[in-house]
């Protein structure tokens, strides 16, 4: 992030992000023996790292995946006022790195979604007028979260969500709770396009003002087949390919047993 809180141009952008740190004008020691202005994720990333070094000074009996909670949730969001940064609406994580907070803040609980699934119940592939069925694990890693809700919402026209919420209730720390029993639910249209990516999010608030959001992406309709029986998964796309769709081992499950991931690269079947 640059010094006047724009997203850098060359920085990466996307629901995988967590949180974000400047990386411009950053003072730093160079080789030999003197000091440079500096910038980009090299720049950045140690921003945070020490953070989280000294995060760990002032709780040594945390481990690392609190640490990380904690300067996620006191993350300071402002920056996506920013016009130039509206763009990127949610996706440059919960917000900026605000050390002096999360040395501080003794009150915000922290919840996480673990173990996404989506699941058709049937063949894993997601067809035109297949109900999805998604599902999770939801672990608060700091302090109690109350009256805990999770909603799940997406702007594809081609998912119907028909049950949209699920009430996490009241999480102490280290507190679980999945929906197995009571999975989100989404129905794809049947004009649905092939290959059409979908992208789930699902806010989590609590009470105290807390939020936060996770994300599951899915394609559907895809121009390929899971054939899953018993032990064994085989994908088989529609350009002749056996396991993958190109020859770069991607996109498709290969060919696996056990779920111990596919067991070749690349391969083809000749007839002769």
């Amino acid at each position: 992030m640059q010094q006047s809180n724009q997203k850098s141009p060359t920085s990466s952008w996307g629901a995988n992000i967590d949180i974000v740190s400047y990386g411009s004008g950053i003072y730093n020691t160079y080789n030999p023996n003197t000091y440079v202005t500096s910038g980009g994720t090299s720049a950045a990333a140690p921003m945070v790292s020490g953070a989280a070094a000294l995060l760990r000074s002032y709780f040594p009996t945390w481990k690392a995946l609190k640490i990380a909670e904690q300067l996620k949730v006191t993350s300071d969001p402002t920056f996506y006022s920013v016009p130039q940064n509206l763009q990127y609406a949610t996706k440059l994580g919960k917000g900026k790195l605000d050390v002096l907070k999360a040395l501080t803040d003794t009150t915000s609980p922290s919840i996480a979604m673990l173990n996404k699934t989506i699941a058709d119940n049937n063949d894993r592939n997601h067809l035109p007028g297949d109900t999805l069925r998604l599902t999770g694990v939801f672990k608060n890693y700091i302090r109690p979260a109350t009256n805990g809700v999770v909603t799940l919402t997406c702007t594809s026209p081609y998912a119907t969500i028909i049950n949209n919420t699920f009430s996490l209730g009241n999480l102490n720390q280290n507190d679980t709770i999945n929906n197995n029993s009571n999975p989100f639910k989404v129905i794809i249209a049947n004009n649905t396009p092939v290959n059409t990516p979908l992208e789930f999010k699902f806010t989590i608030t609590a009470d105290g003002g807390y939020n936060t959001l996770e994300w599951l992406a899915d394609t559907v309709n895809r121009n390929r087949m899971n054939i899953d029986v018993g032990n064994v998964v085989l994908t088989v796309p529609s350009n002749g390919s056996i396991g993958f769709t190109n020859p770069y081992a991607t996109p498709g499950a290969g060919f696996s047993y056990k779920d111990y991931g596919s067991l070749f690269y690349t391969s083809g079947f000749m007839v002769g």
